[in-house]
C-alpha cells in the first residue's frame, strides 16, 4: 500500500516534468537547456525523496549513507536518460505523433520498475528474502528465537557492517530492566550469527527441576565474589518445566561468571553461585557447554 502510494505521485510528478521538456523544445527545433535542466532537477528532487523514505524505512534508527548516496545518484541518472530520450523523440520526423497518453505509458513503463526495484534491493529488501533482510524482518527473527516465557522489548536494529544489530531489553517479574543485549543477524541471509561457547544451565531445589525461574548471569573480570560493583548483568533467562535455560552468550576461558537465581515458587528468594565453584545448598545449577557458530532459524 505505501509503494503504490509513493509511485502514483512519483508518476504524476514525473509526467508533469517531462511535459515541460517536451514544450521546452520550441517549433524550431532549438532546445532550451536551462529549462530542461531546472525540470530535471525538480523530478530528480522528488524521486531521491522517495528513495530515501524507502531507504530510512529500511535503516530505521540510522539512514545509512550508502542508501542515501546509491539512490541519489541512480535516479539523476535515470532523470536525465529519460529527459534526453524525449528529446531525442521531440527532435525526430515522428514528433507530431507523440501525444499525452504516449508520455503517460512511457513514464509509468519507466518509474514503476524503477522505484519497485530500488525499494527491494539498494534499500535492503522492504520485502524481506532473496532481496535481503530489513531492519523490521531482523527484529521480527529475534523476536521469534527469544524464550517466550521471558518478558522482553525490541527497542531498535540499525546497521553494523553486512549486520543488523537488534538491540533488546530483558524485563525481570517485578517489571525492572535486567539486561540490555545485542543480536545479530546477518542481511543478506536473516541468521542470528551465533559464536564461541553457550551454555545450557539445569536449576534444581532438592533435586526437583525449578519451573519459571529468573536466571541472571554475570560476568566479571576480578572474579571477587563480594565485589559484586564489577560485575556487568550479560543475559537474563527463565528455566522451563525441566528446570532448564539456556543463554547464547559467548562464554569465554578467561572471564570470570556468576549466576543469579530468583525462585518465586513459594516466596521469592535469590542465591547467588560462581560458575565452576562447588554448590552448597538446597538449590542446584548444573551447565554444560554447547558448540555452535551459525544457527538457521
Amino acid at each position: 500500500m505505501i509503494l503504490i502510494l509513493l509511485v502514483i505521485p512519483a508518476i504524476y510528478f514525473s509526467f508533469l516534468s517531462f511535459v515541460e521538456v517536451y514544450k521546452a523544445v520550441d517549433k524550431k527545433n532549438r532546445v532550451h537547456k536551462t529549462k530542461i535542466a531546472l525540470y530535471l532537477i525538480l523530478v530528480s528532487f522528488i524521486l531521491i525523496l522517495f528513495a530515501n523514505i524507502f531507504a530510512f524505512d529500511a535503516t530505521e534508527s540510522n539512514f545509512g549513507t550508502s542508501y542515501w548516496l546509491t539512490a541519489t545518484i541512480y535516479y539523476l541518472l535515470v532523470s536525465m536518460m529519460s529527459g534526453y530520450v524525449f528529446l531525442v523523440i521531440k527532435r525526430s520526423r515522428s514528433r507530431k505523433n507523440i501525444t499525452k497518453l504516449t508520455l503517460t505509458i512511457f513514464t509509468i513503463l519507466l518509474y514503476v520498475p524503477v522505484i519497485v526495484w530500488m525499494s527491494r534491493v539498494y534499500s535492503v529488501g522492504i520485502y524481506s528474502g532473496k532481496f535481503g533482510t530489513s531492519a523490521k524482518y531482523a527484529k521480527k527473527i529475534v523476536d521469534q528465537n527469544i524464550n517466550p516465557r521471558v518478558n522482553h522489548n525490541v527497542i531498535s536494529s540499525y546497521r553494523v557492517g553486512d549486520n543488523w544489530n537488534v538491540k533488546v531489553d530483558f524485563i525481570s517479574r517485578d517489571g525492572e530492566i535486567k539486561v540490555t543485549k545485542n543480536y545479530r543477524v546477518g542481511i543478506n541471509d536473516g541468521k542470528i550469527i551465533k559464536e564461541g561457547k553457550a551454555v545450557k544451565f539445569s536449576v534444581t531445589k532438592s533435586l526437583m527441576p525449578i519451573d519459571d525461574a529468573e536466571i541472571i548471569l554475570f560476568s566479571s573480570n576480578s572474579g571477587q565474589t563480594q565485589n559484586s560493583y564489577d560485575w556487568d548483568k550479560i543475559d537474563y533467562m527463565k528455566s522451563d518445566e525441566n528446570g532448564v535455560a539456556e543463554t547464547d552468550i559467548d562464554i569465554k576461558d578467561n572471564v570470570y561468571y556468576f549466576v543469579q537465581i530468583k525462585d518465586c515458587s513459594l516466596a521469592c528468594q535469590s542465591v547467588y553461585y560462581k560458575l565452576g565453584e562447588p554448590i552448597k545448598g538446597e538449590y542446584r545449577i548444573e551447565y554444560n557447554p554447547l558448540q555452535y557458530n551459525v544457527v538457521e532459524i
